[in-house]
């Protein structure tokens, strides 16, 4: 798997010539940062000729802080007691995109409720019961497993 250029060190404390210790970036923290030589490849700049490169903007500063711009927010999840969003940011690639909680998206409310009206847009409500027995013109059988097999009960 291809994760952009990286700096490679010799560990300290390791004799062997064939180990060399990567940066890995945190949203690839499940990688070992300790690495075989034989796994790496050397990393060569893309030409103009092949297309376009991308140049990542750099943040802005507001209150001290660097902010970056954001450009969508792809899906949420619940974590823990808090929401979580999938931000894409300006300029940078999908590999880029980070999970951020909601209070880090004070400076985007309005693509924040962009992304809450597009997601009432799409939600279909969950049939009820009773209507979902209207449907089918009989209620719901439980489901009993017969080895691999899932039969209703008779």
């Amino acid at each position: 798997r291809k994760i952009g250029p990286t700096l490679a060190r010799a560990p300290p404390g390791l004799r062997d010539s064939w180990t060399v210790r990567i940066e890995v970036p945190p949203r690839l923290s499940r990688i070992e940062p300790i690495q075989n030589v034989l796994n790496l490849k050397p990393y060569h700049e893309r030409t103009p000729d092949v297309g376009p490169t991308n140049v990542q903007a750099p943040p802005d500063l507001i209150d001290g802080e660097d902010e970056f711009e954001v450009e969508d927010i792809i899906t949420h999840r619940a974590k823990g007691k808090t929401t979580e969003y999938l931000v894409r940011f300006v300029s940078y690639g999908p590999e880029d995109g980070l999970w951020l909680p909601e209070k880090n998206l004070v400076h985007a409310p309005d693509i924040l409720k962009a992304y809450h009206d597009c997601q009432k847009d799409t939600q279909q409500p969950t049939p009820t019961r009773q209507q979902l027995s209207t449907l089918k013109g009989r209620a719901p059988q439980p489901l009993t497993r017969n080895g691999h097999i899932w039969q209703t009960r008779s």
